[in-house]
């Protein structure tokens, strides 16, 4: 999300008959190389009708593994990144909630981490039992019950929270940490690399040489892009005080893992930026790479102007996930329709993926800093900002 999260913690079946028609009709678009399916050009939006396996990139396209197109549309469901930290496990994860998410005709869930809760590291007395081997199995019993068969929604992995060294990771960093970011993706990569229908958010929202709280920048210089991709002794920002790893490296962990999975990879300023994302992509050897934005209504770059220059380029080469996306906090009770109404016009136009935030019961709605609530509870329940989304959703074509 954009701001730094910090003090509060808060921050199907398809008939065998279609099946076979539909591939008969495509057979001349379809073909394997390596293992990897080609091809079949028909743009799937419906989340009951298409599996949510086998995930993979051709050019700017995310396919299934029978080669369908697809368009992700869901939710974020938060707090796993840092409840854990505080010494609580309040949010249930249950097939009632996957139920609920599900009802919202969502197909993703985006789940953030906490890179010291998976890792087992910097525990206190307060959060010892909910860090380590403790936190890595609900959080793969989670993944395991939205992906299973019977639910079949796609799931994205964010490293969310992190620190360097001892410093307790209770908020996100401008950059990943040399101390333990590699570490956390060998390890989350190793976990579920048998589980094609995860998505790898390998940074929630990098932002070296930017702060849009104490407004310092020089957040989209080739200097900030050269940190965001290569890290180390490439990021001399002042206000960094610990070692940083780059993309490059981030990516290279996670092949290094054996995991092929599809990876998500957001600009700068908090992964709003997107203007050279394309100059600096890392390199890829399963070219499995898909291009992560994160819009609020108190970003930087906020409208169809600076969208068709900034992010239209780079939906023309790679996929697109808007990870994040939500209201502003000054926006009153009735939200900024205008705004919401755009960003879901363009982003289906360029075929781009979206996730709302979040699907947590926090109290907030419009308006409410940063703390939207999708849901009022946990049967999903809309609030005035979910209602907005949820109808939205149910009004998608049926090849959506």
């Amino acid at each position: 999300m954009h701001i730094r999260k910090s003090e509060a913690y808060r921050s199907c079946i398809i008939p065998s008959i279609i099946i076979v028609i539909t591939l008969l009709s495509h057979s001349v678009l379809s073909q394997t190389i390596g293992g990897t399916v080609l091809g079949d050009s028909k743009d799937v939006r419906l989340q009951a009708t298409v599996p949510m396996t086998g995930l993979h990139v051709i050019n700017n396209q995310l396919l299934n593994g029978a080669g369908q197109v697809l368009f992700l549309h869901g939710v974020n469901r938060s707090q796993t990144e840092y409840e854990c930290i505080a010494g609580a496990d309040n949010t249930p994860r249950t097939q009632s909630v996957v139920d609920a998410i599900k009802s919202w005709n969502a197909n993703v869930v985006r789940v953030p981490l906490n890179e010291d809760c998976w890792l087992g590291i910097n525990t206190t007395s307060t959060n010892a039992s909910y860090m380590g081997t403790v936190y890595q199995q609900k959080i793969v019993d989670w993944v395991n019950l939205l992906t299973s068969s019977s639910n079949n929604l796609a799931v994205i992995l964010d490293l969310h929270f992190n620190a360097p060294g001892t410093t307790p990771s209770t908020r996100q960093s401008a950059m990943p940490d040399a101390d333990h970011a590699s570490a956390f993706w060998s390890s989350v990569a190793s976990t579920f690399k048998g589980n094609s229908s995860v998505i790898f958010d390998l940074f929630n929202e990098p932002y070296p040489y930017f702060d849009a709280e104490n407004q310092w920048s020089n957040g989209s210089s080739s200097t900030a892009w050269q940190c965001w991709l290569n890290g180390g002794s490439s990021c001399s920002d002042p206000n960094i005080t610990f070692t940083t790893v780059g993309m490059q490296s981030l990516v290279n962990t996670v092949r290094g893992a054996g995991a092929n999975n599809v990876l998500m990879i957001g600009g700068l300023q908090y992964s709003n930026d997107l203007s050279q994302w394309l100059t600096h992509q890392p390199t890829d050897t399963r070219h499995n790479i898909v291009a992560s934005w994160h819009i609020y209504v108190v970003n930087s770059c906020v409208n169809p102007t600076c969208w068709d220059s900034q992010v239209t380029p780079v939906t023309a080469q790679v996929p697109l996930i808007a990870g994040e996306y939500g209201d502003s906090p000054n926006s009153g009770s009735t939200c900024n329709t205008t705004f919401l109404n755009n960003l879901w016009s363009f982003l289906e136009s360029k075929k781009g993926g979206y996730a709302a935030w979040a699907f947590t019961v926090w109290g907030g709605d419009c308006g409410n800093k940063f703390n939207w609530s999708l849901i009022s509870d946990e049967t999903g329940t809309p609030t005035y900002y979910g209602s907005l989304y949820f109808n939205h959703l149910q009004g998608l074509p049926s090849t959506y």
